[in-house]
């Protein structure tokens, strides 16, 4: 992870990002307000577009967390595959 914020109301922006020789991977969950998207929203990789994907998160930040976590370890384990 590169970049983790949680506010208080329970609105969050995690941001996921890779650096490799020849290009970049970003992705980014978000709940907060926006003029772009519905307040759960998901900016998908390569590039986190703006606007990105209207989704529903679980309620719970422990579940938000382990849904984002496992989005990642699916991501990197994919390496070791191809």
């Amino acid at each position: 992870m590169r970049l983790i914020v949680w506010f208080e109301n329970g609105d969050f922006s995690l941001h996921y990002h890779e650096e490799h020789r020849d290009s970049e991977f970003d992705r980014r969950w978000d709940r907060y307000p926006s003029d772009h998207n519905t307040r759960d929203h998901v900016h998908p990789g390569p590039d986190a577009p703006t606007p990105g994907d209207d989704i529903s998160h679980p309620a719970e930040w422990r579940d938000v967390l382990s849904m984002v976590l496992g989005e990642v370890e699916a991501r990197q384990r994919a390496f070791w595959t191809e």
